[in-house]
C-alpha cells in the first residue's frame, strides 16, 4: 500500500504469495529462511576419546 508515493519500498522488502498461490515469498528474511536448513556441527579440539559416544 502506497500513500503519496508509487512502489517505493526497501529492497529487502518480502513480496509474493498468499496462502495457496503457489509463489512462496522471495526477498527479506522469510525468502532467505526457504533457502535454508539448520545443520549441527560437532568439532573437538582435544585429541581425549568422547566417553558419551561408545
Amino acid at each position: 500500500m502506497w500513500i503519496n508515493t508509487y512502489k517505493t519500498f526497501s529492497i529487502s522488502t518480502p513480496f509474493g504469495g498468499f496462502k495457496h498461490s503457489g509463489l512462496g515469498r522471495e526477498k527479506g528474511l522469510h525468502g532467505i529462511k526457504a533457502y535454508m536448513q539448520q545443520k549441527s556441527v560437532y568439532l573437538a579440539l582435544n585429541h581425549q576419546i568422547n566417553r558419551w559416544s561408545d
